[in-house]
């Protein structure tokens, strides 16, 4: 299993686990943060935090529009702080 990073596109290793809404499933999120463990649609309209790193797969890189999308999402929603973002930077 390779160490997840911030920008990773990652897919569930469990297909009875996948990523979901109450109507939809999601292929696939892009890790926002890893102290605490975030992912977020690539869309932006959902954000997981109770899940674990050693549950996904990496498959590509998010280009640096989507991850700069996803990361304001969850600015937005106050659910991380600037200095937990890695060097993030706007």
């Amino acid at each position: 299993m390779a160490t997840l990073k911030v920008g990773d596109i990652v897919a569930p290793i469990d297909p009875n686990r996948p990523l979901m809404c109450s109507t939809k499933v999601y292929p696939h999120a892009i890790v926002c943060s890893l102290f605490p463990f975030i992912l977020v649609s690539e869309c932006t309209e959902m954000r997981w935090s109770k899940r674990e790193q050693h549950q996904f797969n990496v498959i590509g890189t998010a280009s640096d529009k989507v991850l700069h999308e996803c990361i304001n999402r969850i600015k937005r929603d106050h659910k991380i702080s600037t200095t937990q973002l890695g060097g993030f930077r706007n």
